[in-house]
This record gives C-alpha cells, sequence and structure tokens, in this order.
C-alpha cells in the first residue's frame, strides 16, 4: 500500500458529523421544509441552539429587540444562515484546533475558514456576481483536508515545506509529490463521506485548481481569489504584496484592480470585527483595515 493509499484508508476513521447535524441539513435542503420538523432537529443539539440564538442576536444582524427562542431565531436567520451556522457548529472545534502538520496555532485555520467565506461574499458583491447560497458553506469547508492531514494523521511536513520554501513548489504540488495527494482532495473525499452536496464537494477539491472545477467554477474561482488575499494580505498582513502578487488569470478575467482589493480587505476586516463573538474567532493584533500596526 502507498502513501496516497494509506492516508485514503483512514478516512473511516476521522470522526463522522453527528446525526443531528446531518439531519439539520437534510432538512433545510428541502425548500418546502416544514418548521416544526426543523425546530424539533435543532432542539435535540444544545451547541447548535445556543450558536443560533448567538447569530440571531448578533451585529451581524442588527436587528432591534432580543430573541430568545429558536422560532423566533428561525424567522429571524432563514435557511442560508441556520445551514451556514450548522457547520460552522461542526468544524469549527477542530479548525480551532493546533494543526502539527501545517505549523498552524490554535485558532489559525478556524480564522482563515472565516475569512476566506467572508471574503468570497465581498468580492462576489463587489463584482456584482450572482453566487448561490452555498458559497460561504464551500468556503468555510474548503481547506478541511488540512486538518485530516495536519492533526488526524499527523504527516511529516518537513520535506512539504522544503520544496515549497526552497523548491518553488505550491503547497499543494508539494503534498501531491510527497504524498501522492493533496489536502483538496482528501478534503472532498471526506466531505462525500459526510454526504454533503456535490457542488461543495468540487468547489473543495479544486479550490487551487478552479479551472478544473466542472460545478459552479466562478464559485471556486471566487474562493481561490479570496483564500490568496486572506492567507496574504489580510491575515498575513503583508503590506508589501501588491495585487501582483494574486492569480492573475483571475484578475485579468474580472477585471480587477487595486482600489477594488483594498476596499475588499477593508470591508471583510470589518466583518471579522463584527462577527468575532459569532464565530468565535482570535483576531491577530494588529489587524486592521488601513495598513497600521
Amino acid at each position: 500500500m502507498n502513501r496516497r493509499e494509506a492516508i485514503i484508508s483512514k478516512l473511516p476513521l476521522v470522526r463522522a458529523i453527528p446525526g443531528t447535524a446531518i439531519n439539520v441539513m437534510k432538512i433545510l435542503q428541502d425548500p418546502e421544509f416544514e418548521i416544526d420538523d426543523l425546530l424539533e432537529a435543532i432542539e435535540y443539539n444544545q451547541g447548535l441552539t445556543s450558536n443560533l440564538l448567538r447569530m440571531a442576536n448578533s451585529a451581524m444582524f442588527g436587528a432591534p429587540g432580543f430573541i430568545n427562542n429558536m422560532k423566533d431565531a428561525v424567522t429571524r436567520l432563514g435557511a442560508n444562515n441556520i445551514y451556514r451556522m450548522t457547520v460552522a457548529s461542526v468544524v469549527s472545534p477542530s479548525a480551532k484546533q493546533k494543526v502539527e502538520g501545517y505549523d498552524l496555532e490554535a485558532g489559525d485555520l478556524w480564522l482563515h475558514s472565516v475569512s476566506v467565506a467572508l471574503c468570497t461574499e465581498r468580492l462576489a458583491k463587489k463584482l456584482k456576481l450572482r453566487v448561490p447560497p452555498y458559497s460561504f458553506t464551500a468556503a468555510i469547508l474548503h481547506d478541511i483536508g488540512k486538518i485530516v492531514l495536519g492533526s488526524f494523521l499527523e504527516i511529516d511536513s518537513a520535506p512539504i515545506n522544503f520544496l515549497v520554501r526552497r523548491k518553488g513548489y505550491t503547497l499543494f504540488e508539494a503534498e501531491k509529490k510527497i504524498l501522492g495527494i493533496d489536502h483538496a482532495e482528501v478534503g472532498a473525499l471526506l466531505l462525500a463521506r459526510w454526504n454533503i452536496p456535490d457542488e461543495i464537494i468540487s468547489i473543495a477539491r479544486w479550490h487551487h485548481e478552479p479551472e478544473k472545477c466542472r460545478r459552479d467554477c466562478q464559485v471556486a474561482q471566487m474562493i481561490h481569489l479570496a483564500d490568496t488575499i486572506s492567507m496574504r494580505l489580510i491575515i498575513g498582513q503583508d503590506d508589501t504584496m501588491s495585487i501582483e502578487g494574486l492569480p492573475r488569470g483571475l484578475i485579468e478575467k474580472f477585471a480587477i484592480d487595486e482600489e477594488l482589493i483594498e476596499t475588499v480587505i477593508s470591508e471583510t476586516l470589518d466583518l471579522l470585527e463584527k462577527s468575532r463573538d459569532l464565530y468565535q474567532i482570535e483576531l491577530p493584533t494588529p489587524i486592521t483595515g488601513d495598513g497600521e500596526s
């Protein structure tokens, strides 16, 4: 058995999504779901119940009046926001842990995932693109393969880092060279086991190579851009990086300029600050929209 086969063989050992969360997600995928069925499913999961109440009363929504019951929370939030919070509740405990194989400290991967999700939405809005409601969820899940490779399988990152730092490989190219598989493919295989919708699986699989994505290619392109922007400009706070460091093909395709990128970064940073309590993220200091330190 080679390294790739060994990694794939261990995926069934990764803890599955809790049954209550799967039930909520299945109900929400039916456009004609009954609200009583949804409320019953949610109330079986105390963690999700508290998260949804927190979301309904968060600064992200800014609606007047405090909500203290699930029926009013569901009415305020709507199916799309409930779905994304359900996914966040499932992913965040693992994404908040230290990811050894990628030198990610506790909370780093979760902060990046939320940042990419918010940045994806801001990019789409500024470019006046209509992206499907599950774009946020796809962005939250795009790097889930890193959790599997870095934490669960505890890969030796030294050979991979050598190729990235000394030989000019991209991370996913180096993973494939050393392991025979990259975190995007591992993530897609895991999501398929979890019965996540196919369009989200496809985006996770091809978020580094969006030109190969056969479904919702535009969402994969936005997430690829947002991933780069978040890693280097928002979370990384790389003041020296210009638009030239972003994926050139997509910059040209969507006629993106420096001003648009600066606006997207500023708005994403503002949303990260507003959603600090909602998604329970820890922002690095300093993290501002004006580049000051």
